[in-house]
């Protein structure tokens, strides 16, 4: 009869997981800034992997009209490298732009289908999404003003352990000399490690790529990553960094054979308000 119960108890966890799988949740933050006079609100998309949430993606995107972002920010991975149709991610960004103005950091799966397969079986997502009107960026940033506030918006891929740094390092310190609001968008976690650039002179950062650690156990966070292996240091959430407010989201998609299990798919909102009080997070998200 026990081991029964167990079985029924496993099985029963198994399928809630799956449920909640098939639907995304919002998840709150609250950071504020002595650069900011009026509040910005901006929205955070990551390793979509394709996926529709309703035919072309229509419960995502009314979601994030309800939510009337000011910015729109993307971390990587609204693509699978395995599949050479992207029009999932092109339509969304089409769809993105009538919101609000999009910023575009690509991820390692991007990265594959514009440079790394053979020339012939390459796949400009690039150019695809650049159509569509949005920033694009290839480790670097720009200047703009969003709701009267002068922010630099940077994006820099990095690497799951930082090989390749030097390359990209000249336009990071340049965007880090900016003095006012810096939001900086970079696919991998481990760009944020002690060897890279833990001590990021930048006032918000966000990133992706773990797929909230894609088992997560309450109190601790996520179970594990191929790239980082078990405990992923950054799996999702915010961390205080040196210099900087860390945010990663856990991603709206996944292409791993190892399960989301409480690890409900997200869709990240972050609020960035002047200095006033103390800083609050709220991850209280409501699903639809």
């Amino acid at each position: 009869m026990l081991l029964g119960f167990f079985i029924c108890v496993i099985i029963g966890f198994i399928a809630f997981n799956i449920y909640k799988n098939q639907y995304f949740e919002t998840t709150y933050y609250t950071i504020y800034s002595s650069k900011i006079d009026s509040s910005i609100r901006a929205v955070v998309i990551a390793d979509l992997h394709c996926r529709e949430y309703g035919e072309d993606n229509k419960e995502l995107l009314n979601e994030i009209r309800d939510q009337k972002p000011d910015i729109i920010l993307i971390a990587g991975d609204l693509v699978t490298y395995e599949e050479k149709d992207v029009s999932v991610a092109v339509s969304l960004c089409n769809n993105l732009v009538e919101i609000a103005p999009v910023y575009y950091c690509y991820g390692n799966h991007e990265a594959v289908l514009m440079h790394d397969s053979l020339e012939w079986e390459r796949v400009p997502i690039d150019q695809y999404v650049i159509q569509k009107g949005l920033t694009f960026f290839y480790n670097n940033y720009v200047t703009t003003n969003i709701n009267g506030n002068v922010i630099s918006i940077g994006g820099f891929l990095g690497t799951p352990n930082g090989d390749g740094y030097e390359n990209w390092a000249e336009s990071l310190e340049e965007f880090e000399e900016q003095e006012n609001f810096k939001l900086l968008i970079s696919h991998f976690p481990g760009t944020f490690y002690d060897n890279v650039k833990a001590d990021i002179d930048a006032d918000l950062a966000v990133a992706a790529h773990y797929h909230g650690g894609l088992i997560r156990i309450p109190g601790i966070g996520g179970l594990y990553h191929p790239d980082d292996g078990l405990f992923p240091r950054y799996s999702g959430g915010k961390y205080m960094l040196e210099n900087a407010v860390l945010i990663v989201s856990r991603g709206l998609g996944n292409h791993e054979w190892i399960p989301r299990i409480n690890n409900q798919p997200e869709l990240v909102i972050i609020d960035i308000l002047g200095k006033k009080g103390r800083e609050i997070t709220n991850e209280n998200g409501s699903g639809i």
